[in-house]
């Protein structure tokens, strides 16, 4: 009794010759649909790397001057300003439809790849000349050679890194991307819908990712597992480690996994450089704006005009009000003028800050630095953590003329 043959994917492999099941007439129509779909995906591939480019580049270009100052992203070609917080929601939102739509139409185009490669392969009937002429009629598109690579057992790695890095790898910088950028800002809810974003765009990678029957099996669990430690990675990082300040998730991660917070200190919270006064660290999670003037040359002159009658107008230069501005570096700062009623300063730096006439009514301001702030004429009114003064002795209210109510002095 003979042993029994196990036909092999690749056409090298063929052990014996059987009869075509494919004509050219056949193999036309199969042809013709791979390289209609290809050619349409080579326009939205461009299209996609394009708005890539165009969301790196405007979440690179928001400052931490822009994120205090909430000041709108100018769109380009749409020549529009988006509110600071409307784009930090609509950007993910539209390029999660875009990367959805992209992955689906390369789906498709594999399907229809990987149809005709079957019939071709079957055509040439273990013939490797026939096989690769049947090959070359493909677009010279990265999926189809990828995909073509595979059919062959080569390793195609120029390939299938253009394909990865353009539609996996980089799609998942840039959501990881915005999500850091805006972290210093400090909404929570826009952070989760980040890290909601991420999640998503995983699960449609893993969902959508066109996979080969082709090869040996061991080298498509390698893919798997690697691509299982990757998304393990970025969960960790979007999870754990890109945190707001004592938020919940920092809480939590910090008492199941201590290498979380020591792993955060060395990537978030670095110590600030003793000349820069910047963050050695690779990102940051507060705003660090040392030296910064916010005051607009408009502003300045109309001060300069009103002179002592600036307070009886009830003139401002900036409102905060309301803004979460936790461990901010803000030294020698002028915020003159400045509207920070219900501000979260605690633990802020505010060394030699400059704060004449600002508005600090129900503050927070537990543990931050006033060091030399000048405070002419500040209102603190129901600020909690007021008497922080007698925790940072070199700020003096009184010589400084900063004023209570006597409701409040009561509360001393």
């Amino acid at each position: 009794m003979q042993p029994r043959r196990t036909l092999r994917p690749s056409i090298h492999r063929y052990p014996r010759k059987h009869p075509a099941d494919h004509s050219p007439d056949t193999l036309g129509p199969l042809c013709d649909a791979a390289n209609d779909a290809a050619k349409r995906e080579v326009a939205q591939w461009f299209l996609f790397l394009l708005v890539m480019l165009v969301l790196f580049t405007l979440v690179g270009g928001t400052s931490h001057r822009m994120l205090f100052l909430e000041e709108p992203i100018k769109v380009p070609v749409l020549e529009v300003n988006l509110p600071l917080l409307g784009f930090y929601w609509v950007a993910p939102a539209v390029f999660l439809l875009m990367h959805f739509y992209v992955l689906a139409q390369v789906r498709e185009l594999a399907r229809k790849v990987t149809a005709y490669l079957t019939a071709a392969e079957r055509d040439a009937n273990g013939n490797t000349a026939a096989f690769l002429a049947h090959r070359h009629r493909l677009d010279i598109f990265p999926v189809v050679g990828m995909l073509a690579n595979q059919r062959l057992g080569q390793p195609g790695i120029a390939m299938a890194a253009m394909v990865l890095s353009t539609l996996a790898i980089m799609p998942l910088l840039l959501l990881v991307f915005i999500q850091v950028q805006f972290l210093p800002y400090h909404d929570v809810a826009t952070t989760w819908w980040h890290r909601t974003a991420i999640a998503l765009d995983l699960g449609l990678l893993w969902w959508l990712w066109p996979r080969s029957q082709s090869g040996a099996r061991w080298r498509r669990w390698t893919l798997r597992a690697v691509g299982g430690v990757m998304t393990g990675f970025v969960v960790a990082f979007a999870f754990t480690l890109a945190l707001i300040p004592e938020e919940f998730l920092e809480t939590q991660a910090d008492k199941t996994m201590p290498v979380a917070a020591i792993t955060r200190e060395f990537l978030f919270n670095g110590p600030l450089d003793e000349v820069s006064r910047q963050r050695t660290s690779i990102f940051t999670r507060s705003l660090v704006l040392p030296d910064e003037n916010f005051l607009t040359a408009e502003e300045q002159k109309k001060l300069s005009e009103l002179g002592d009658k600036a307070p009886e107008t009830g003139f401002r230069t900036r409102v905060l009000r309301g803004r979460n501005l936790r461990y901010a570096i803000l030294d020698r700062a002028d915020l003159r003028y400045a509207d920070l009623t219900g501000a979260n300063l605690s633990d802020a730096a505010m060394i030699n800050v400059k704060l004449t006439r600002a508005r600090l009514d129900s503050a927070k301001m537990q543990g931050a630095s006033l060091t030399e702030a000048q405070m002419q004429g500040a209102t603190l009114l129901g600020v909690d953590g007021w008497r922080l003064h007698g925790r940072d002795t070199a700020t003096n209210f009184a010589r400084l003329g900063v004023w209570f109510e006597q409701r409040l002095m009561r509360e001393q």
